[in-house]
């Protein structure tokens, strides 16, 4: 039976990832207690400003939604939880602008809004109850109302206990009848019988949903109903004091059948909003302290009527305590499992507001991890209660100072058995006064733990080691994999106390081993008795702070041996799947026979090859300061980009997006003059910002590389400083040299080196007393490679960036690394060229001493090997390394490696970029595309750039005709596509005069020649709209002018047009994913001199074909005298805009006709004949 189940799982798994998970199914929330989180006014209490300002830090963590405690205004005799207003916003917490300000920057950080529902009862100094107490006309009955107990004259109707203490039934002086309250007596019931009621309380919930939130948690569910004639409840016989909630069974007060109808209605409700509007599902997450067979029911019914998406799981909290055993661990977890009706979705919750944190609840910090790793590895939705992620404890409160309700109801003596302050105290940010939480003089609303300068966020962010923090999001970053995702779950007790789970998916080429030893010895346990086709060693891939193991390590899966208390995640690091494959082969073969074994055969190949990511991508060049700006000052930034990656991703399919550089600097040069190699620049956002951007590009599958600028620093980092003032670290950071002096005494630079931006190379420093070498830009210091200690610095930068979850580098200006070193104490001087007799003029020598020296390309092998070595280590995808060098081809070819060093994955070929223009032939065209075929070795793989942000747009450069020609050329011809952002609209170059240029490589010029030199007019805002600014920004003045043609030539009017530019774009992208673009082989034609016609093919597969017209005049193309073998008809994949031909027709081999400028894909199969 456990091959067939195996089996079962495989077929499950290869036909779901071609399904879709809903957004929640797979979703991790993270609940806030508003009061305790951030305060942003300084009253000691957290408000929606400083929950918006830590939006963030949610998205860093790997959340998909946060869930608030409630916000509306309320007399807070439970702390919110008693509502005398449902459609509003406390003054505590902020105002509706507030809340809708907060739900805006939610979403653009793509981050779902949960609020909470408390249905069950209201203030009793709402304008509901006191309509009632009044008995006005409709709200008569709005609340439960019963005379006293027949026979006297104040006694309750009935035995009824409220949940927190003594009768659940309150005298109303002036009404002259008791109200229920099962919770405080401020907390009268509302009464779900009514009609009226239950129509009230759907429309706050809609009136919610037009603010834009994406769902509810429900308060207090097993209490909306109770049993008509008010019946008394039997005595329990579990305590012996009536006023006690456990003195009576609650046969009559909770889980009546009515309740869960109810549920289902407001689900109703929920899908009802969605198809009404169109919008995403908007989900309901139900509180329900019940039985599981209680909870079972509110999934949906027997008719499959549907109620709420997840009905909590409270089990890991009710059941599990510092006593617990790994046994128990599986009887709760499978006992869930268990229950979950078919199609729905296992949920699971670690702790909340209403009880003790992880850390208090279950021994101490030495579970916290362990508590993490079980639930984040489960299948399904996980919760998180604030603080957990860095193991907050509990904060004991006096009696004097406890301001909980339910605590104060009791005595000094026994008030700790139901008091909650401890787990809502003040979450802790830094180690400043406060926490970080607010202002160092103000008293926060509750005192803040003793132990928070070393449990806080910074703390735990900072620390050269581990933490909980680290592990918390290692574990997110997991769960994002199809692995956790998809994945089968199977669990045992390995040893005496160790909880181990796998989880396997054969898609995804990991398996992961999860094992927790949950008690106080050492354990050594065998991890294949969990699946005997484990591999002999495993690696680790996460571990506990306590762990004496380290990420990376490779230990024999028969021989794991566990300290007290630890926890790993160990993998098999991509053996598992050949394995797999072969059972089910056999399998296979035993049961259907050799016709569908042949078909598996052809499967398995592309199942089994390991293709790295980047060998076939599109990678899209963002310039960050023209994509999209979130707050309106002009500039885009990071928050701008991570709004966009549902266009970049989904709508556009591209694989990876490259951002010019974020990081700090004074903007000399726009980013590329670097003060300050590990931060961001304000204008773009934080490092909190670039994490959450990362998290959302990895959430849509999209890699995130960023811009590396290794050759210089700006004058203004801290590096040059100190180098400057001959700090003995620093000194040598830099290229020194006190130049020479002449005969008559006139000092002058040490070489005639002469800079890329004009001048000379050299500029003198009056503090240091020397010339420093600046390739570039004055401000623009080079680098010092031949200091051992300024190479592992740089190294240490990329570590630090990898560390934030991106996956790869640009590499800028390559050649310039290394210069030749002195002779005889003085640098050579570079012979003249002959090219021009301008001395400032770059082009004026032969740089042989200061470009493509041997030393530069081992340093990018030693790049190489530090961005392996943490593939490695972190067991991910390619770290990609990309490299610009506007070099001879021989050169670019060394860039990727020798026999014995590996080098950049994607040193960028410029053959066409520099090399195509706008009266260029196809004849020439062809040969650029050979120059470079030719040459690239058949274990590497091409890449192909058409634009970027130092060259003219390519509808500018090369003519808006031809725009669709050369995305055409470029996506099918073999290996790595880069698109630069606005190409793909053909988006046009802005003039910009003389007086409003910036461009500093223009500056340096004059008002003669500053055009051939401004990069200006390429780097102009990315035209989203026809509204102000193009969409870019709700600034009218924008940091650089938006094109004039905006309103016409912008991405929405293209989305809805019957034809446009990025439709094409997408189109190419979509047929770039299929196997014979990916894996087949190229042929080419020219047919005279400007017609060209590329072939791709892959045998069994399908034929494509593109034909490029450089010619003026419409030409007719027959395909079969161009290639042998073809089919007879192919269906047009697209065009270009001059043509006529619609997507998806057939058109015959011999029947194509393209106007002047234009380009055609097609797409035919031998075998069906198209």
């Amino acid at each position: 039976m456990a091959l067939y189940r195996w089996l079962a799982l495989l077929f499950l798994g290869w036909s779901s990832v071609s399904g879709q998970k809903d957004w929640w199914e797979t979703a991790s929330f993270y609940q806030i207690y508003p009061r305790s989180f951030q305060d942003s006014n300084g009253d000691g209490i957290g408000d929606l400003n400083g929950i918006k300002s830590r939006l963030p830090y949610l998205k860093s963590l790997g959340m998909t939604a946060f869930w608030l405690s409630p916000i509306y205004p309320s007399p807070m005799a439970d702390f919110g939880y008693d509502i005398s207003n449902f459609t509003d916003i406390h003054p505590s917490f902020g105002t509706m602008d507030d809340f809708r300000q907060l739900v805006e920057e939610a979403k653009k950080l793509q981050l779902r809004v949960i609020l909470d529902f408390v249905p069950n009862h209201s203030s009793d100094e709402h304008e509901w109850f006191r309509k009632s107490v009044k008995r006005e006309s409709g709200y008569e009955d709005f609340y439960v109302w019963q005379d006293p107990k027949p026979g006297t004259e104040r006694e309750p109707p009935n035995n009824w206990v409220a949940a927190w203490y003594g009768s659940a039934w309150e005298w109303n002086d002036e009404r002259k009848q008791f109200y229920l309250h099962q919770f405080h007596k401020k907390q009268p019931d509302l009464n779900y019988r009514n009609p009226a009621v239950v129509q009230a309380m759907k429309n706050v919930l809609r009136f919610w949903l037009d603010q834009g939130v994406d769902g509810f948690r429900i308060d207090a569910v097993p209490w909306l109903f109770e049993t008509v004639g008010f019946p008394d409840e039997p005595i329990s016989g579990h305590s012996t004091d009536p006023l006690s909630q456990n003195y009576l069974n609650h046969i009559y007060t909770l889980d009546q059948p009515e309740t869960v109808d109810m549920v289902y209605q407001w689900r109703e409700l929920m899908d009802q909003y969605k198809r009404e509007l169109n919008t995403t599902t908007k989900v309901l997450m139900t509180e329900a302290w019940s039985s599981l067979d209680v909870v079972k029911t509110y999934f949906n019914d027997s008719n499959n009527r549907q109620g709420s998406q997840m009905p909590f799981n409270f089990q890991l909290i009710l059941r599990l305590d510092k006593n617990s055993k790994a046994s128990d661990f599986k009887t709760v977890i499978d006992s869930w499992l268990d229950i979950i009706p078919s199609g729905h979705t296992p949920n699971w919750v670690l702790g909340n507001h209403d009880k003790r944190r992880v850390s208090s609840r279950m021994g101490g910090d030495h579970m916290v991890d362990i508590m993490a790793m079980i639930e984040l590895t489960l299948p399904g939705i996980a919760v998180t209660y604030q603080g957990e992620e860095i193991g907050m404890k509990d904060v004991e409160i006096s009696w004097a100072d406890t301001q909980d309700p339910a605590a104060c109801q009791l005595t000094e003596e026994t008030y700790q058995e139901g008091t909650r302050d401890p787990a809502r105290t003040p979450f802790q940010w830094d180690s400043s006064p406060n926490a970080g939480f607010t202002n160092a003089s103000v008293k926060p609303w509750l005192p803040l733990a003793a132990d928070f300068p070393q449990v806080n966020v910074k703390t735990q962010q900072e620390t050269a080691g581990n933490s909980h923090l680290k592990v918390f999001k290692d574990l997110m970053n997991l769960r994002g994999t199809k692995t956790l995702i998809w994945g089968s779950f199977k669990s045992l007790v390995l040893g005496e106390n160790v909880y181990a789970t796998l989880r396997a998916f054969p898609n995804d080429k990991q398996t992961y081993v999860v094992l927790a030893n949950v008690g106080s010895s050492i354990e050594t346990v065998d991890a294949t008795k969990l699946d005997n086709n484990l591999p002999n060693d495993l690696v680790f891939r996460v571990v506990s702070v306590s762990s004496k193991h380290s990420t990376g390590e490779t230990i024999a899966a028969k021989n794991i041996i566990l300290q007290p208390y630890e926890a790993a995640i160990l993998t098999n690091h991509a053996f598992k799947l050949s394995q797999y494959l072969t059972l089910l082969v056999y399998a296979i073969c035993m049961s259907v026979g050799y016709n569908f074994l042949r078909f598996v055969l052809l499967l398995v190949p592309s199942l089994l090859a390991d293709e790295h990511w980047w060998q076939h991508a599109n990678f899209y060049q963002i310039y960050p300061r023209s994509f999209k700006d979130s707050d309106g000052d002009g500039v885009g930034d990071l928050r701008g980009i991570m709004e966009k990656v549902p266009y970049l991703r989904r709508e556009l399919g591209v694989d990876a997006i490259w951002l010019s550089p974020i990081f700090k600097s004074p903007m000399a040069d726009f980013g590329y003059d670097i003060s300050d190699f590990r931060d961001i620049h304000p204008e773009f956002g934080t490092i909190a910002d670039l994490e959450a951007l990362a998290l959302a590009c990895n959430a849509e599958g999209l890699k995130l590389i960023l811009d590396f600028v290794p050759n210089h620093s700006s004058d203004e980092s801290e590096w040059f400083v100190k180098s400057v003032n001959k700090d003995p670290t620093y000194s040598d950071y830099y290229v020194w040299h006190p130049g020479k002096t002449l005969a008559n005494g006139t000092r002058v630079p040490p070489s005639n080196w002469v800079s890329v931006f004009r001048g000379p190379a050299w500029e003198w420093n009056d503090v240091r007393k020397e010339y420093y070498l600046h390739q570039f830009l004055v401000k623009q210091p080079d680098l010092n490679y031949r200091n051992p200690a300024l190479v592992q610095e740089m190294k240490d930068v990329m570590k630090f960036w990898l560390d934030k979850g991106v996956h790869g580098f640009r590499i800028d200006a390559v050649p310039y690394l290394f210069e030749s070193t002195p002779i005889n104490g003085v640098y050579p001087d570079e012979e003249k060229s002959g090219e021009t007799d301008d001395p400032d003029n770059p082009t004026y020598l032969v740089h042989t001493h200061t470009q493509n020296l041997d030393e530069t390309f081992d340093m990018v092998y030693q790049w190489r090997k530090v961005v392996d070595d943490f593939k490695q280590e972190k067991l991910s995808e390619d770290i990609v390394l990309m490299a610009e060098a506007y070099t001879p081809l021989l050169n670019i070819i060394r860039l990727f490696g020798t026999e014995n060093s590996e080098g950049a994955h994607i040193p960028f070929n410029f053959e066409v970029l520099s090399n195509t223009f706008k009266d260029t032939t196809g004849k020439q065209f062809y040969e650029n595309i050979k120059r470079w075929l030719d040459v690239v070795p058949s274990n590497r793989f091409s890449n192909w750039v058409l634009g970027n942000h130092d060259n003219k747009r390519v509808s500018s450069r090369l003519g808006v005709a031809r725009a669709d020609l050369y995305q055409i050329a470029l996506n099918v011809l073999p290996g790595v596509a880069v698109t630069y952002n606005g190409d793909e609209l053909a988006m046009e170059d802005v003039f910009i005069s003389w007086k409003d240029t910036i461009d500093p490589a223009a500056c340096n010029s004059n008002p003669k020649d500053y055009l051939l030199y401004s990069r200006d007019p390429v780097r102009t805002p990315f035209q989203w709209d026809e509204s102000v600014s193009a969409g870019f920004s709700t600034n009218r003045t924008t940091w650089l002018p938006v094109a004039s043609n905006y309103k016409t030539l912008n991405y929405k009017a293209q989305k809805v047009a019957p034809r446009s530019h990025v439709k094409i774009f997408k189109a190419l992208v979509r047929l770039r994913k299929q196997r014979t673009l990916r894996e087949g082989a190229i042929e080419m034609q020219l047919i005279g001199d400007n017609i060209i016609v590329i072939k791709r093919h892959l045998e069994g597969v399908s034929t494509i074909v593109a034909v490029l017209n450089f010619n003026k005049t419409t030409e007719t193309v027959k395909l079969s005298s161009v290639f042998q073998g073809l089919p007879a008809a192919f269906e047009v994949i697209t065009s270009s805009m001059q043509t006529n031909y619609i997507d998806g027709s057939i058109i015959g081999r011999d029947e194509i006709l393209l106007p002047a400028d234009a380009a055609i894909v097609l797409e035919g199969n031998v075998a069906n004949g198209i």
